[in-house]
């Protein structure tokens, strides 16, 4: 039988409904360090479409600055205390509009035990409270092309933004 990217992560198979709590993480670099690694690492495997070239390295010391400069903001997703999702945004100028505060998803994942019902909705829809709450004036979040999930973004009335393309280059 083929290893699935979830086998090793702690989590039920048949999680109850409405036991996912959201919370706002004041020290996240350290949170997923410590509580997340499994979950980034299923992550990874689910959405790297190039992994030879995207190896999963995160740069925790520019996590830590942007951390302590008020840029990083982490949205976590818990069942009963266990790490199950998370939204990390990246709050700054637009380089381009300097006068634009803007909230750019890094990354955000949801165990897909949990991906039923409302949780990413709602996760989602706290961030985007939380951003209007800090003053930013754009939020913008990605999908990936082979694991679209666009409709619910539109649910919550995103519209599509920008469309970016990738190849890999030889060296």
């Amino acid at each position: 039988m083929q290893a699935t990217a979830f086998e090793n992560l702690p989590i039920a198979n048949t999680p109850a409904r409405g036991m996912v709590t959201f919370q706002v993480e004041q020290n996240p670099v350290a949170v997923i360090r410590s509580e997340g690694m499994s979950l980034l690492n299923a992550h990874w495997r689910e959405v790297a479409q190039y992994p030879e070239v995207q190896v999963l390295d995160p740069d925790w010391q520019i996590y830590e600055q942007m951390e302590r400069s008020g840029k990083l903001w982490v949205l976590t997703a818990r069942d009963g205390g266990r790490l199950v999702g998370y939204i990390v945004m990246m709050l700054s100028r637009h380089l381009h509009y300097r006068s634009l505060t803007i909230a750019i998803d890094d990354i955000h994942f949801i165990h897909p035990d949990y991906r039923k019902g409302l949780t990413g909705y709602r996760m989602i829809r706290t961030t985007v409270k939380a951003m209007q709450a800090l003053g930013v004036r754009m939020c913008t979040f990605r999908t990936k092309a082979a694991k679209d999930h666009g409709q619910l973004f539109r649910r919550l009335g995103f519209e599509p933004n920008d469309i970016v393309y990738a190849k890999i280059l030889e060296r």
